[in-house]
Formats: structure tokens, sequence, C-alpha cells
């Protein structure tokens, strides 16, 4: 399967997930993801602040949002800015054009990686709010977790970066 690229997106963040989704049922996961994606856009000061858990009964505590989700939170420090997501069935990537100096007083255009998560470390993706893309993964050393915002351009956009990440979690990968 070869690589997707998605223009035009939006991180908002990341917000520390202390516990395992393993053993959550997946409408406790749900609405895990949606209360980050409710949090970083707030935080990141979206032009957009959906309601957490919308139109449907609430099935997580409050207790134990507080025992999943942890205290830190990291937004950028330029909220506006848009992304080039890379995805394989190796890793996601978020990428930022940038222009660099190039032969003295030249620019070139280069494509920065600003964020890279091994597929293999992704435990969780859900499709929030018809635009948000939401995921958890480990840090390349196992050691911490966190669930990442990325907000599409437009509801096809989410849907099918959604579907792409699935479909990567459905293959079998190898590794060399």
């Amino acid at each position: 399967m070869e690589a997707k690229v998605f223009q035009m997106v939006r991180y908002c963040g990341c917000v520390e997930i202390v516990e395992s989704f393993a053993n959550l049922e997946d409408s406790k996961k749900e609405e895990v993801a949606e209360f980050s994606v409710y949090t970083l856009t707030r935080a990141s000061n979206s032009n957009f602040f959906p309601s957490p858990c919308v139109n449907r009964t609430v099935q997580i505590t409050e207790e134990e949002l507080k025992r999943i989700v942890g205290r830190k939170k990291a937004v950028p420090e330029k909220s506006e800015e848009l992304y080039t997501v890379i995805i394989t069935p190796y890793s996601i990537k978020i990428c930022k054009k940038e222009k660099k100096p190039f032969h003295y007083s030249e620019l070139e255009t280069v494509m920065t990686e600003k964020a890279k998560f091994s597929m293999n470390l992704v435990s969780f993706a859900s499709l929030d709010f018809d635009i948000f893309v939401s995921f958890v993964a480990k840090n390349d050393d196992g050691t911490h977790r966190a669930g990442y915002v990325l907000e599409c351009s437009d509801n096809d956009s989410a849907g099918q970066m959604f579907d792409v990440i699935k479909q990567f979690f459905k293959e079998p990968r190898i590794y060399f």
C-alpha cells in the first residue's frame, strides 16, 4: 500500500493518556477521544468549539476520565498553521512546508518533518465531529502515551484520513 497525503491539516495538539485503552469499552474510548478534541480545540483557540458527548448518553464517569487522561497537554504555538500529513503502513508523519535559504539569497520550499508516529505504536484512532481525526500513540521508546488531534479541512478529507489509518491497522506490517 502506498502513502496517502493529506494537505491543509491543522495540528491541534496532544493530551497525555496515562491509562491504556486496552481494557476500555469502545464507547468509552470514543468519549476520551471526544474529550481530547474538545480540550485541545479550546486550548488552541480554534474557531470551532465542539460540545463534548453531543446527542448521546455519557458512558464514562468524570473519575474514569481523570484516571485515563493526564493533566499534561501541548498545543502548537501557532495553532492556525496548516500541515501536510503523510500516512503509510509504517507511520503517521506531520510535516510543514517551509522556506529555507538556498544558494546565497535564493529560497527553496522544503518539507520539514515536525512529528512522526510509528504505526505499530498507534493503538486507537477516531473520527470526531466529522472533521477531527484523533489517535493515541506511544512515543518511540514506548514509555509515554498521548492522544493527538488533527483538524481536516473538510468532512471528506477527515473521513478518508480515518479510513486510511483504520486500513493500516488491519494490514500486516513487515519491519526491516
